[in-house]
Parts: C-alpha cells; structure tokens; sequence
C-alpha cells in the first residue's frame, strides 16, 4: 500500500511545481487606434484615482487591468514608449487606446492628427485576489 501514497505525494508535487507556471499566461497582444489626451484632463482624477498628469507616462483603456504595464509601439514609425494603465477609455469609436501626452510625444503620436495604429504589448498584469493579496495573471514574453 505504500504505493499509493508514492503516487498520491508524486502527483502532490508535480502540481505544486506546475502550479506556478501555469498560474501566469502570457499576456495577449493587440493592435488598434490610439490617440492622446491632455490639458482638459490634467489634475482630474483617473479611474485608479491618481490625478491625471499630462506628462505622465500613462494611458486609459478599456479592458486592461488598471495597473497594467504596457510597452506601445506607434506601427507608423516604430518608435516605442512603456506605459502603466491607470484610466479608462477611450470613448471615441474606433480608438483602442489613449495616451497622455507624454507618452504620446515619446512615440510623435502627436504629430499629424494624433491618431495612429499601434501596437499593445502588455508586459505585466497585476490583478488583485480575493484576499486582498495582489496576483500576476500575465506578463509579457
């Protein structure tokens, strides 16, 4: 019978080995339109209630954990910025992302109309648990 016991703890430890590695997937890249925002906002309060800093190297985005960082590639020119998702939006159709505007001169978002394609590469998504403790649900590659 000890057999089964052998098997019981060998399983036992294969899943707590295992068990960190697929508690963290890697988080999905996406690509959109994004735009910036700025002076209107500046000083107001963001969705994690930090105040809005313009100069900041932020963005709003729907469904994004808030916290999240991000590294945004502007496909127009390859220029690249990291970001911490700390508001919502944008609210404009068609628009997957909104920038502050220091992060959007990083990447000359705002130049031209101030619309580009870019692309979202999440690096970090921390969530929190329900007992209060925060998680790591994806990082990036």
């Amino acid at each position: 019978m000890n057999w089964h016991r052998d098997i019981v703890i060998g399983g036992l430890v294969a899943c707590l080995v295992s068990a960190p590695a697929m508690a963290t997937e890697t988080c999905p890249t996406t690509t959109g339109l994004a735009s910036y925002y700025g002076q209107g906002m500046h000083g107001k309060k963001t969705a994690t209630g930090e105040r809005f800093n313009k100069n900041a190297m932020t963005a709003a985005h729907k469904t994004l954990p808030l916290g999240t960082k991000a590294t945004v590639t502007n496909l127009e020119n390859g220029k690249k910025v990291d970001v911490k998702i700390n508001d919502r939006g944008p609210y404009t159709k068609g628009r997957s992302l909104d920038l502050a505007e220091g992060a959007a001169k990083k990447i000359d978002l705002n130049d031209g109309d101030g619309v580009a394609k870019v692309k979202i590469v999440p690096k970090e998504t921390v969530v929190a648990a329900k007992d209060g403790n925060k998680k790591t649900v994806c990082a990036g590659k």
